[in-house]
């Protein structure tokens, strides 16, 4: 496990094999695709607090997220 929220324990995991050797699978659970109106919602159906809502008011750069995660992909 590489990450996880409140509301979402499973948020960013790296798979390896039975004998603890890495394999190249990784997942993530985010979308780079957030607008405000979709964060809102996300709210207002309780899938996310109040303080994650507050933290998607802030800019944020969902491509270069996943640039990031294609470079230690990559890299791996």
């Amino acid at each position: 496990l590489l990450g996880s929220t409140e509301h979402n324990p499973v948020t960013a995991v790296r798979v390896y094999d039975g004998g603890g050797n890495a394999l190249p699978s990784w997942g993530v659970q985010f979308h780079p695709e957030a607008a405000k109106t979709r964060v809102e919602r996300a709210f207002e159906w309780g899938h996310i607090t109040e303080e994650e809502m507050d933290s998607f008011q802030r800019e944020h750069d969902g491509a270069g997220i996943l640039a990031s995660f294609a470079s230690v992909v990559l890299e791996n």
